[in-house]
């Protein structure tokens, strides 16, 4: 079970250990939306709210991330699930705007012997805003890079996003994708937890207590 305040608006979401996710009014103590998530029950989910209340994000201890519009929430609009399978996600500090990194996979034609045209991989980077409705604010495609054991931050005007993996980190421009730097190739560092600072020229990685500068 998990819960998550708004920092906006006086309300908050919890979630249960069967999946379900309850939107209150933190002033009346009153339901304003109840959501069935469908993660498994016997995973340990977390939840995280836009400062605005409008999307929500639904992780379980399995990996899997969900993100849902919530605006506006009510029994006429109810919620819409925008990404149901995904293995990231990073809000900034303003907590307006969200990075997902999702698993795609392409079958090959059925005609094709799958020895000859294996499936092919890679993982898609989205980024929604939350104002002054949810919106796809970009999306590309990371061809034959994986979805999984990936780490992300981004700045706090969401203009970059950093990436980090075991053994390298990189850092893109959050509205196209494209890297700003080089990557950092370090085969034994796996960057996780990465952070930036408030000025957006600094970034934290938690293994070894590493610091860069960009």
């Amino acid at each position: 079970t998990d819960i998550s305040w708004c920092l906006d608006l006086p309300r908050l979401a919890t979630i249960s250990a069967d999946g379900l996710v309850i939107l209150w009014d933190a002033t009346t103590g009153t339901q304003i939306t109840r959501i069935n998530t469908g993660t498994n029950a016997y995973s340990q989910s977390s939840l995280e709210l836009s400062r605005d209340g409008r999307l929500l994000i639904v992780a379980n201890k399995g990996g899997n991330v969900q993100l849902w519009d919530l605006a506006p929430a009510g029994p006429s609009h109810p919620p819409q699930r925008i990404i149901d399978s995904a293995s990231a996600y990073a809000f900034d500090s303003k907590q307006l705007r969200v990075a997902i990194v999702s698993y795609e996979e392409e079958r090959p034609l059925a005609a094709m012997p799958a020895a000859r045209n294996p499936p092919k991989h890679h993982s898609r980077v989205s980024i929604w805003e939350s104002a002054p409705e949810p919106r796809l604010f970009a999306r590309w495609d990371r061809d034959g890079q994986p979805a999984h054991d990936l780490s992300l931050a981004l700045s706090s005007d969401g203009s970059k996003l950093a990436v980090g993996s075991h053994g390298g980190l990189e850092l893109l421009d959050a509205s196209t994708g494209q890297p700003i730097l080089p990557p950092i190739n370090a085969p034994l560092s796996p960057f996780e937890r990465l952070y930036f600072s408030p000025d957006g020229r600094w970034l934290w990685s938690s293994f070894g207590s590493a610091l860069y500068r960009y």
